[in-house]
């Protein structure tokens, strides 16, 4: 059993210790390496967040973003769909800056904080995160 203080910084800025906890052993199952991704917070009412979400995937160019949480994945785009009825599908996302256009894929998944409190919805979300692994092999 892992202590607190063994789960990368990484994490334990964003969830709380159980989540922070399963959502790293999520990263570990699928073998990434903390070099691999990056996480980042969004406060969705604040244009200082929301800019510094554009500039950090301007900047990583990220072949894949997964959006944990329906709030997460409405930031990027403005469909009512739930999220139980489009997890784990993989999408085309076109973001514009400056004139500029950034063409990737967006996954939205289950996020690790409702995994925590509903354990049988971890398998759909190792199945999900399978598919993402898939893409990005």
């Amino acid at each position: 059993n892992m202590s607190d203080s063994s789960i990368p910084e990484l994490f334990s800025q964003y969830f709380e210790p159980q989540v922070a906890l399963l959502f790293y052993k999520m990263t570990q199952a699928m073998k990434l390496e903390n070099s691999d991704f990056s996480i980042t917070s969004l406060n969705i009412k604040s244009q200082e967040s929301q800019f510094r979400l554009e500039s950090e995937i301007w900047y990583l160019r990220p072949r894949l973003i997964m959006t944990l949480g329906a709030q997460a994945y409405q930031f990027f785009n403005s469909s009512n769909a739930r999220l139980k009825d489009i997890h784990g599908q993989i999408q085309d996302l076109n973001l514009h800056t400056n004139g500029e256009e950034f063409k990737t894929k967006l996954m939205p998944i289950f996020s690790p904080t409702l995994l925590q409190t509903a354990p049988n919805m971890k398998k759909t979300a190792w199945l999900d995160m399978q598919k993402a692994m898939e893409y990005l092999k």
